[in-house]
This record gives structure tokens, sequence and C-alpha cells, in this order.
């Protein structure tokens, strides 16, 4: 019989009638890959793989530390390479198999990239409420500053600031990199307002 396209396939229903006259159905079935399918397949994993690169490029000229995107950039690599010259040309199934992990390894390493990003983002902001916190220990240190009518602002501003970093470092754990990212984002911006 002929498949249209990459499926599963019954070779085989059992069925038998139970104690109680009721019909007992077992079907067996197996994939059927077709090659076609896999070629398109090895090309989308060598395009999500450069989409994958062009993202760590990006990283890195921002000067995240990207070693471990491109350990893992050379693994899949290394692994579609296996995937075209052996699993492509004998066992469709394995490479099929295979070729989910490359998806699932590429998945996993953006999301890595994302959050190294979105770390960055975060421990920006923290150095910059860091410089804040010395100025306002100036202004409070000394006495002819301690009184300044302007502090009540930058204190405010402080803590506006130090909120926006504990809700993007909160939203970072829970994998929101954008949103992290956002209030890391005004955090750093609350922080240096005062310069």
């Amino acid at each position: 019989p002929t498949f249209p396209g990459t499926s599963r396939a019954p070779i085989l229903r059992i069925s038998e009638i139970n104690a109680t006259a009721r019909f007992n159905t077992d079907t067996y079935s197996r994939p059927i890959v077709q090659k076609d399918d896999l070629q398109a397949s090895i090309l989308l994993a060598e395009n999500d793989l450069k989409t994958f690169e062009a993202h760590i490029r990006e990283k890195q000229r921002a000067g995240l530390d990207v070693s471990a995107a491109e350990q893992q950039d050379a693994d899949v690599k290394q692994t579609i390479e296996l995937l075209k010259t052996t699993y492509s040309k004998s066992d469709y199934v394995r490479a099929l198999a295979v070729l989910d992990q490359v998806r699932e390894s590429l998945i996993q390493g953006e999301r890595d990239l994302d959050r190294t990003y979105t770390d960055s983002e975060i421990r920006k902001s923290t150095m910059a409420l860091s410089r804040l916190d010395l100025e306002i220990g100036w202004f409070t240190g000394n006495a002819s500053t301690k009184t300044y009518p302007g502090l009540q602002p930058i204190q405010y501003d402080r803590n506006s600031a130090y909120v926006r970093i504990l809700n993007a470092t909160a939203a970072m754990n829970a994998g929101l990199f954008e949103p992290a990212r956002a209030d890391a984002g005004i955090g750093f911006e609350t922080a240096n307002s005062t310069y």
C-alpha cells in the first residue's frame, strides 16, 4: 500500500471475543517515513540552526558570554551532518527521532541564550542601582547634605528601580524573559535618572 506522507500506519489488527461476548481489538502500528519528508525536515533543521547562529553572533556583539551556545551549535551541526550522511540513507525512523532531538536542542539553546541576555540586563540594572545607593549614601552620610530637599525624590527613584529589578529577577526565574528585560530596562533608566 502507499501512504500519503510520513505517518504511523497500522500493520496488524487483532480482534478477539472476550468472556462477555465483546470484541477486544488491538492495533499495532509502525511509523512510515517518506524520504522527501525527511529531507525537508533536515533542511528545516539547518535553517533553524542558521537562525540560532545569527542570535549567537548578535549576543556576542553585545558582549555576552556565548561559549555554551557555541558548543551547543557545534553539537547540533555535528548531529545534522550525521543525519545527512548516515541515518537519512538507511534508518529513516531513527533519523526522525534524531531530528526531534535536534529541534529540542535548538529550542533549549535559544532559551539558554535568552536567559543569558536577560541575566546580563538585570546585572546592568543592579550595577546602576548600586551606583545610586553610593550616591544616596554620600548624601545621607554628610551632615551638610543629610537634609538636602532633593534627596527624597532620589530615594523614591531608588526604591522604584529596586522593585523593577526584583520583578525582573522573578520574571526571569519564571522563564518570562521578555517581561524581565523590560522591567530591568525600566529599573536601569530609573536608577540612572538622577545623574
